[in-house]
């Protein structure tokens, strides 16, 4: 009769041999401890400009990933979405409008496109041009200002180019 044999090898060895048959679990844990923090706007800090990488093609989208609401009494939010110069660019012109997005559910993460043609258009139109580094400013609003004490958090991810399906 054959006796079925037990060894034990530690903690260590399972994630030795995990970290060998399932490479993809590691590397995954990697890139997203790389992934930069998430910017937080709140009613106390309601706008954020965030630098966009370069536009890879004229048709490109912009998307808007918002990662995680707090917003428990699930207050109306809207985001509105402008292009705009950063901060550290040394250029100084005023933001040109994308688009006011209506977060719904008012809880509920989500991702948003941004056509931005209309908008670089209007921006050649005053002599800015398009190469200039550029920023997604974007700003919380309340839909009713004066309505719940509670002060809901919205956490945006980095933007990114995508194009157009």
């Amino acid at each position: 009769m054959l006796r079925a044999r037990h060894y034990s090898f530690g903690w260590f060895s399972l994630a030795a041999g995990l970290a060998l048959c399932c490479p993809a679990l590691v590397l995954d844990g990697r890139a997203q401890a790389n992934q930069p923090e998430p910017t937080r706007l709140t009613t106390a800090s309601p706008e954020a400009r965030l630098p966009l990488p370069p536009r890879p093609t004229a048709s490109s989208v912009i998307v808007l990933r918002v990662s995680a609401i707090r917003n428990p009494t699930l207050i109306p939010l809207s985001l509105d979405a402008a292009l705009a110069p950063c901060p550290d660019s040394g250029k100084s012109w005023q933001p040109e409008r994308l688009s006011s997005l209506g977060v719904y559910p008012p809880d509920h993460p989500g991702s948003y496109s941004l056509s931005v043609t209309a908008a670089l258009r209007r921006l050649r139109g005053r002599g800015i041009v398009d190469s200039a580094p550029m920023c997604l400013q974007v700003r919380l609003r309340r839909l009713h200002p004066g309505e719940g004490a509670d002060v809901p958090e919205v956490s945006l991810a980095t933007p990114e180019w995508q194009d157009p399906k």
